[in-house]
């Protein structure tokens, strides 16, 4: 599992190549505000629960291997910051 620190590597967590870009520019989460921050944790997990679903529906292993990340990303913001 990742840790969730001042230097956590976004491209790491979703798989994306060093030497690729973004699509969208993401605030560490200490960064935010605690509102934003929750929107950002229900955001996280709506994503994972799309990917699981449709990664269940169609067998697809790419689909598949998504939902395993935002699992494990949802899981360490929730660890670090949920209450």
């Amino acid at each position: 599992m990742m840790a969730l620190k001042k230097d956590f590597n976004w491209k790491t967590a979703f798989g994306v190549n060093e030497d690729e870009e973004l699509d969208v520019s993401i605030r560490h989460p200490s960064k935010m505000d605690g509102v934003e921050r929750m929107l950002f944790i229900e955001g996280i997990h709506t994503e994972y629960l799309v990917f699981l679903k449709h990664a269940r529906d169609t067998k697809d292993e790419a689909l598949k291997s998504m939902a395993k990340r935002y699992k494990g990303v949802f899981q360490e913001l929730v660890q670090k910051y949920g209450h």
